[in-house]
């Protein structure tokens, strides 16, 4: 079975090692022990960033033993998720992609369980930039199941669909955005009864 890499996120802001509630998002280690509250532990992120990070299996992990006789067991892709998940736009996981840097790929994603939706927010910062996506799914977990990849407008409507590329991929660009029409989502998906692994790359060119 193809193994992801950990799931790589990008910090996008810090917070309080000590705030009560802190939930599943990492934020930054404390600079004298302790570095974490009870019950995080400081890791690095999968950026080189340390950061506190839930000691222990992650809340949320979805896991499907025997699926078509195989022992598939979904990513655990719940740190980036949060707790509000993020099936929607409204709920959205947010990226640096074009505010921050121009590219960036997590892995260790999982479209888990049936009917579950990935939506990742990207904040145009300049008229003419052009959105390209690319999924690359796990070719044997649970039979192979290819996901598919669109590219939204502010208000959820697709704008455009992926299409396969070679081997395990599917990807979709939308050019020539219009800034004033910010942000845009990239939503990833399977069939209506699959589920798979996969990594996702973002990245903005232009103008």
């Amino acid at each position: 079975m193809l193994r992801f890499a950990s799931l790589s996120i990008v910090l996008l802001g810090a917070c309080s090692a000590y705030e009560p509630s802190l939930g599943a998002k990492p934020f930054l280690c404390g600079t004298s022990d302790p570095k974490c509250p009870d019950g995080y532990e400081c890791k690095d992120d999968g950026t080189g960033v340390m950061a506190c990070i839930i000691a222990g299996p992650s809340p949320g992990v979805d896991t499907m033993p025997l699926i078509d006789g195989d022992n598939f067991q979904c990513a655990d892709d719940s740190v980036l998720e949060g707790g509000t998940k993020n099936d929607t736009v409204a709920t959205s996981s947010a990226t640096p992609v074009a505010s921050t840097r121009s590219s960036i790929t997590f892995a260790g994603l999982a479209i888990c369980p049936d009917g579950d939706k990935d939506t990742y927010r990207i904040d145009i910062t300049q008229t003419g930039q052009n959105l390209v996506t690319e999924v690359e799914y796990d070719p044997t977990a649970n039979g192979g199941v290819a996901l598919s990849v669109s590219i939204l407008n502010s208000g959820g409507t697709p704008i455009a669909n992926g299409s396969p590329m070679a081997g395990n991929k599917v990807g979709v660009t939308a050019p020539n955005l219009p800034m004033g029409s910010s942000p845009f989502y990239v939503q990833v998906f399977g069939p209506v009864m699959g589920k798979n692994n996969y990594k996702l790359r973002l990245e903005v060119t232009g103008p």
